[in-house]
């Protein structure tokens, strides 16, 4: 049995129909307008890994991506920091060095040029570091930065 304080929370139904007559303006279907307004893009930094070499040059790639295509440019700084790799020896630093997501695009490479030798050692770790983004765009972890981890793997 439902008592009956429940009973009434529930409509009753009647046999009276009611019909509604619009006339006028008011006879228009009510219509609601959407605001075209911008989403700001949120921003993300991938980790990379690259083999060392054993002489000269390799670039470690980082892939810097947009949730949503932009009408204008989104750029933002670019900072490199030792995490077990050193700067100068394993890897060139870089310092507030700017990047860009072109326009109408999602994607965006930022490279730090990593130095090959000789030396057994195990593998290596850097941080790259985006950070002061234009416009109203936003990092992914939701803070004024967003990072990402380099290995550089030894193959000596």
């Amino acid at each position: 049995m439902v008592p009956t304080w429940l009973k009434s929370l529930f409509s009753r139904r009647t046999t009276r129909k009611s019909t509604i007559r619009r006339t006028g303006p008011a006879a228009k279907p009510n219509l609601v307008q959407l605001e075209d307004r911008a989403v700001p893009a949120v921003i993300s930094i991938a980790d990379a890994t690259v083999v060392e070499g054993n002489a000269g040059t390799t670039t470690l790639m980082f892939t810097v991506t947009a949730d949503a295509k932009e009408a204008a440019d989104i750029t933002f700084k670019i900072n490199t920091a030792d995490l077990t790799a050193t700067a100068g020896t394993d890897y060139v630093a870089l310092s507030n060095v700017m990047g860009t997501i072109a326009k109408n695009t999602l994607s965006t490479t930022v490279m730090v040029t990593v130095n090959g030798d000789t030396t057994v050692e195990l593998d290596e770790t850097l941080k790259v570091t985006l950070s002061d983004l234009n416009g109203s765009n936003t990092f992914a972890g939701g803070g004024a930065s967003e990072s990402a981890t380099g290995t550089i793997t030894n193959d000596d």
